[in-house]
């Protein structure tokens, strides 16, 4: 593994492929003591040159110059989803790890394709599944997990955004919006009994979901709305 070793440190390389969530991902990094180097890939070049000022780190508007770059540990997938697999897998067929922006695939063939090339090319895919790791969510599923309350009968889930998110009519809002609360619900209580959801389309981009999961002793609702 190309790692450096600073004051008895691992230190690491990274690249990141897109400036929507990468130039956040950009700010974190810079923020860790392990990190040696970032180089952002973006085809916006005043974009980049503000993010090179900003956080001090390499840019290019070239892809393949991340992806070859024998230094670079981990590469950061900030990609559109549809272009996920490709990169997804391109990284890893040049000996890097991934770490791969949610939603990382908008099909199931897509996302498996994914996990074979992870087990064929022996290097790992990390997933950006946040929401576990913020103390509301964690608080609660520590108290399902322990019954300090006891079981847990009803759970509602109510998540609204201003429109900051482009389109989040309903062809994408499950993917784009609900899918930390999706998974909230299934580390929670697993694979429900029953789905049911209902929709409508709002104004252009606008949309409300609410959908309804039932196990066997809990019945937990989504609302979800721009």
């Amino acid at each position: 593994m190309n790692v450096s070793y600073m004051e008895g440190r691992l230190m690491m390389n990274i690249g990141i492929l897109g400036t929507g969530f990468g130039a956040y991902h950009a700010e974190l990094y810079k923020k860790m003591d392990s990190i040696e180097s970032i180089t952002i890939f973006g085809r916006n070049e005043e974009k980049l040159q503000q993010l090179k000022e900003k956080h001090l780190i390499h840019t290019t508007t070239d892809i393949n110059e991340i992806l070859t770059d024998k230094k670079i540990v981990l590469i950061d997938v900030c990609l559109p989803t549809f272009l996920h697999k490709h990169y997804v897998i391109e990284a890893l067929k040049h000996g890097k790890h991934v770490f791969c922006e949610t939603p990382v695939a908008l099909t199931r063939e897509d996302a498996l394709a994914m996990q074979e090339a992870e087990i064929q090319y022996g290097k790992n895919v990390f997933i950006n599944q946040f929401i576990k790791h913020e103390h509301p969510y964690t608080y609660l599923h520590k108290l399902v997990q322990t019954q300090t309350l006891g079981s847990l009968t009803t759970l509602h889930i109510k998540r609204k955004t201003p429109p900051l998110w482009g389109d989040l009519s309903l062809k994408r809002i499950t993917t784009d919006l609900m899918i930390h609360d999706l998974d909230m619900v299934a580390w929670l209580l697993g694979k429900p009994d029953d789905i049911r959801a209902a929709g409508r389309n709002n104004k252009q981009g606008q949309s409300y979901v609410h959908a309804t999961f039932t196990y066997p002793n809990s019945l937990v609702t989504i609302e979800a709305h721009r």
